[in-house]
């Protein structure tokens, strides 16, 4: 199988088309095939496919990694323009924040582990080829650079935290960065959770040391929640596991990497039926640990009696860990479903 097919993707929604500023350069890439791909895989991956998220409907707009991409170029732009970033690092840092998943398999991070395990393909190494044009998608990505006077080695050097330290490292490396602050906003809106908005969050990053801790707190405790109760929850768990244990024994070549969400689905119609049982709102309990199967639980605190004077001393306040804990396969119990348990609305 070759690369995605675009059919049915279309272009992004009016009412998102301004989240980056209005350059050439901007505009070429989300017009480009690469980029363009993005809008047909899904930002959660398999739950987005669950009984819970309409996974009988298109994907839309907002659940799609197109738009975690622009709404991270957006987050990177405004924090250039709050923080005073001269307008050639601004340009690149945006160039960056809008091409950072480039690389990304069909279903996400719930596919990537068999991508990896049965290609050695992660999506980070393909996003980097994409950006150098060296992959089988995003030819046309390092023309239109070059064209607009950015070198791809620098945005690659910039996404992988090569580059010398600077603003455009600061914001897209360090513990809360404008791809962390779209990120877990995106999945509290999927899970119904409430949150503060991207803007009293950038603002916050942007006038450090005067910035407003309460925020940023309140942003690493939702964080803390998303993962715990949600991401690394049982029931995305399952679904992440489910995604994996097909995809590991499939009939799959490695061109697959490079589609959509429903390329690969269409393909496995299997796989999509295992997805759309899972409900992610069901109560769910801990089963027996699956011999062999491991990932990883992250840990979040804040260290109150520090204060960061700038984004590079975010980690003095802001703390990650991650604990190789056993995988467990989640399974329902016999109980009503939660007291929020709602179909989330499709569009």
């Amino acid at each position: 199988m070759g690369v995605a097919s675009l059919d049915g993707v279309g272009p992004i929604p009016r009412a998102y088309s301004g989240a980056v500023p209005s350059d050439p350069l901007f505009r070429e890439l989300l017009a480009s095939p690469a980029v363009r791909r993005l809008r047909g895989i899904g930002f959660l991956g398999a739950p987005d496919y669950s009984a819970t998220f309409c996974s009988d409907q298109r994907l839309p707009y907002w659940r799609s990694r197109l738009a975690h991409s622009v709404g991270v170029a957006w987050a990177a732009g405004t924090l250039a323009r709050e923080g005073g970033t001269c307008p050639a690092a601004s340009r690149l840092l945006i160039t960056a924040a809008l091409l950072h998943d480039l690389g990304h398999p069909p279903l996400s991070h719930s596919a990537e582990t068999a991508f990896i395990r049965r290609f050695g393909l992660d999506h980070n190494t393909a996003t980097e080829a994409a950006i150098r044009g060296e992959g089988p998608i995003g030819n046309d990505i390092p023309r239109i650079l070059k064209r607009h006077r950015i070198a791809p080695g620098d945005v690659v050097e910039l996404l992988a935290g090569r580059s010398a330290a600077g603003p455009g490292v600061d914001a897209l490396r360090n513990p809360i960065n404008v791809d962390t602050v779209d990120g877990i906003l995106r999945a509290a809106r999927y899970f119904l959770l409430p949150h503060r908005s991207r803007s009293e969050l950038v603002h916050a990053l942007a006038t450090l040391p005067d910035g407003d801790y309460t925020s940023l707190d309140r942003f690493w405790n939702l964080k803390r929640q998303v993962y715990a109760q949600h991401i690394a929850g049982p029931a995305c768990t399952r679904l992440d596991q489910l995604c994996a244990d097909y995809l590991m024994t499939a009939n799959i070549d490695e061109g697959e990497a490079f589609g959509t969400d429903q390329d690969l689905l269409t393909r496995h119609p299997e796989l999509r039926r295992e997805l759309a049982r899972v409900d992610l709102h069901a109560q769910w309990s801990d089963a027996p640990p699956a011999p062999g199967n491991t990932r990883p639980r992250k840990q979040y605190w804040i260290r109150e009696g520090q204060r960061p004077r700038a984004l590079s001393q975010l980690s003095q306040r802001y703390a990650r860990a991650e604990a190789q804990a056993t995988r467990r396969t989640a399974r329902p119990v016999s109980a009503p479903a939660l007291a929020s348990g709602l179909r989330l609305p499709c569009g």
